[in-house]
């Protein structure tokens, strides 16, 4: 997660999800947290694995799921350079 700047009035704050990348046994959501005038106070990525519970290890994603994910696809956020 990156932190831009405080947020100074939650009631009016929007939270976006998307899906910004698919592979063979997992995905990426990327998030932000926006407000007014497109002020823009975090932004975030999470990675979501496919699992198989019977062999307790990732999962090949059906293409069932790939297809669902993929009518949610958008560009990656970009986060700050570190180095």
């Amino acid at each position: 997660c990156e932190f831009k700047k405080p947020i100074r009035d939650e009631r009016r704050i929007t939270v976006s999800v998307w899906v910004s990348r698919i592979g063979d046994r997992s995905w990426d959501l990327d998030y932000t947290i926006h407000g007014p005038r497109r002020a823009e106070y975090a932004i975030g990525r999470t990675t979501q694995v496919a699992y198989d519970y019977k062999t307790r290890s990732a999962a090949k994603i059906s293409g069932k799921l790939k297809r669902e994910l993929t009518k949610h696809f958008e560009a990656p956020v970009k986060f700050r350079e570190t180095g």
